[in-house]
């Protein structure tokens, strides 16, 4: 299996005049930027910040981004919407819809962390654009996360709001640097196994 890694485009033209068109302040917000299939587990997300504001411990927002529609499962975004109405998130959650790319990595790299709360998973874009900017991932303990994060991802249950909600009070209470992944070498190493996987297939013609 080749594991890829992912190349953006310049967003250094943008400022933060992105935060303010989203609603947004700098290090202030989680950011989930998947599309609302059910199995990516937005609800997780919902449960935790319905405990920290019980709680009285919810002073941040959270912004999910992503195509709102599944065919498979038509009712889930409606279903997510419902459950912030009904427990009075309107103020810290944002759904964000679509978004430009550029805009998203900008999100991305503001926030205190991405939110990955997947059940199931392939090797995760979302994680390595991460990655590349050197952004703290909050995942589900997926074995697929761990490969793709090892000792720099923050894991959870993901089944477990409440250890969720742990790590979101933890990264809104301490400032906690940034991590280094290194990703040129990530880069070189899927570029190298890429040729070779060229010139087999090139050999054998």
């Amino acid at each position: 299996m080749l594991n890829f890694a992912v190349h953006h485009p310049n967003f250094n033209d943008l400022n933060e005049n992105i935060l303010e068109k989203y609603n947004l302040k700098k290090e202030n917000y989680f950011f989930s930027p998947n599309q609302f299939w059910k199995h990516k587990n937005h609800t997780v997300i919902l449960k935790a910040l319905s405990q920290l504001k019980t709680q009285g411990q919810l002073d941040f927002k959270v912004a999910f981004s992503g195509k709102e529609d599944d065919y498979r499962n038509p009712a889930y975004f409606k279903e997510l919407k419902e459950y912030v109405a009904q427990n009075n998130l309107n103020k810290e959650v944002q759904f964000l819809g679509f978004i430009d790319r550029k805009e998203q990595l900008y999100l991305m790299q503001n926030a205190l962390a991405i939110i990955q709360p997947s059940l199931f998973e392939g090797w995760s874009t979302v994680v390595e654009d991460a990655k590349r900017i050197n952004q703290h991932c909050i995942v589900s303990n997926l074995k697929v996360h761990q490969e793709q994060l090892g000792d720099k991802g923050y894991y959870f249950t993901p089944t477990d709001e409440n250890e969720l909600a742990a790590l979101m009070c933890q990264f809104t209470k301490i400032k906690i640097a940034k991590p280094d992944f290194n990703y040129q070498e990530n880069s070189k190493f899927f570029g190298i196994n890429f040729l070779k996987i060229i010139n087999r297939i090139i050999a054998t013609t």
